[in-house]
């Protein structure tokens, strides 16, 4: 990771009280509030929706987003689901990585999992 991502996601890390993990732990929740952020406005928890600690091999978040509303638990989703209309749904998976290169086989894997 070079020293200006690093700077800001050390920056970024303390601000959010993460700067505690590992850091290749921080830098997926960096990643993951950066991706999310881009695409919802609301405050939310990226502890939320990262799932990368130490055995999901593949996937590093996700994030579910129903009528353009984040989704983090069963009770929200069925509070989301009860109302009437449309329903419009994405998905959010992200697999972040701090080497510089890029192994064609971590995306055989995000893609498997």
């Amino acid at each position: 990771m070079d020293r200006v991502t690093r700077g800001l996601m050390e920056n970024w890390a303390k601000d959010a009280g993460v700067g505690h993990l590992k850091e290749y732990v921080a830098f997926e929740r960096f990643v993951n509030f950066i991706i999310l952020s881009r695409h919802h406005d609301q405050q939310f928890s990226v502890e939320d929706f990262s799932c990368g600690d130490d055995g999901t091999l593949g996937i590093d978040g996700f994030a579910l987003s129903v009528n353009n509303e984040l989704v983090s638990d069963m009770a929200e989703l069925e509070d989301t689901l009860s109302g009437s209309g449309a329903i419009e749904v994405s998905i959010t998976l992200t697999q972040v990585k701090t080497s510089p290169s890029f192994d064609l086989g971590d995306l055989s894997i995000f893609s498997d999992a």
